[in-house]
């Protein structure tokens, strides 16, 4: 199981190795998710000759660490990751909280970034549509959060769907320390520093990605990238909430791959 001890614990990572020479791409996901909501999309990145790696954050997953963290323990953990394996530079890919991270990557990282896609995220908190409540050890609650998250129309027509999450997600609750794990990392978004304009960003090649119905983050906030990112393209998905590597995934992946070649 491959992992990097880090202060009080250890980081958990999966990684698909195209070809040693392929450039590298690294995968950065939401609030309480983790390294499995993108095994079927990094594999089909790595089919289209790229190494891909992710990983799960602190306290989810097989990750083992429960404590307070920072954002900047983040971006610390994502260059362990790279060390760990050799990375010595990447294309990055952040969705919702990962998009926060891949942000504060460029402050200390940035030569080591090749491109920036940022997925249902924000350049500033101010952006958030609704507080983060926290989660509830309750299912009926459990599965009204997670509607949210959808584009209404989506959230109709996979009903199924998004009640089989529900009920994974409530297992987890119940037999893990899911909640105060949750917490730790709802502490750690807060101290997120916006991106100050900079000619270095200016001139990063960036692909801005927002669903138009989703009811986490505003879809305004993904015009306010391009006063950092002036190189950057945005994509406003109709019909998509917050969820766009569910909700539209084949799109994603070929807008993905055709944006870093």
């Amino acid at each position: 199981m491959p992992s990097f001890k880090i202060a009080g614990g250890s980081v958990y990572f999966e990684f698909w190795q195209a070809d040693a020479k392929a450039p590298w791409v690294t995968l950065l996901g939401g609030h309480a998710r983790t390294s499995a909501d993108f095994r079927m999309f990094a594999k089909k990145v790595c089919e289209r000759n790229f190494n891909v790696v992710t990983l799960d954050y602190r306290g989810f997953g097989q990750s083992h660490f429960m404590g307070k963290h920072t954002m900047s323990d983040l971006v610390l953990d994502v260059h362990c990751l790279w060390g760990e394996i050799g990375v010595s530079r990447s294309h990055v890919l952040g969705i919702s909280m990962g998009g926060l991270l891949a942000q504060s990557l460029l402050v200390t990282h940035f030569d080591r970034v090749d491109s920036l896609t940022l997925i249902s995220t924000t350049p500033t908190l101010e952006y958030y549509l609704k507080k983060n409540d926290p989660w509830l050890d309750n299912y009926a609650a459990i599965l009204q959060k997670l509607k949210y998250y959808f584009a209404p129309s989506f959230a109709v027509a996979n009903n199924n769907l998004i009640e089989a999450m529900a009920k994974t997600v409530h297992t987890t609750i119940q037999k893990t320390d899911f909640l105060q794990a949750a917490q730790y990392q709802r502490d750690a978004i807060s101290t997120f520093k916006p991106l100050m304009p900079s000619s270095d960003f200016a001139k990063l090649k960036a692909l801005i990605i927002h669903g138009l119905d989703d009811q986490v983050i505003a879809a305004q906030a993904a015009q306010k990238f391009l006063s950092l990112f002036s190189n950057g393209e945005v994509e406003l998905l109709a019909n998509v909430g917050h969820l766009v590597l569910a909700e539209s995934n084949k799109w994603l992946l070929e807008r993905f791959i055709s944006f870093l070649i």
